[in-house]
């Protein structure tokens, strides 16, 4: 993500599944697979259209940015209860 990639995530009812939606949030702008079959229709598609796959980089980009802010927020709030009690 820092060098501009675009992942492609499969999602499933393991726990980095569960890891992956609660830390990433619906709004990730990346491809979410339920399972690897479906690798084949997603890289076509991006390969077919650059436009879309450029646009896909950038939101992928801004979305890290903000996602790492939400991370830090986050992190600090777990530090600072823990101090709290």
């Amino acid at each position: 993500l820092e060098a501009g990639s675009i992942p492609i995530v499969e999602i499933s009812k393991t726990t980095m599944g569960d890891f992956i939606s609660n830390g990433l949030g619906d709004e990730a702008p990346f491809p979410r697979l339920k399972d690897w079959t479906e690798i084949d229709s997603v890289l076509e598609r991006l390969n077919s259209n650059s436009k879309a796959m450029d646009k896909m980089q950038m939101d992928t980009i801004a979305w890290w940015l903000k996602a790492k802010t939400r991370f830090q927020h986050r992190v600090k709030q777990i530090v600072d209860q823990s101090f709290d009690e």
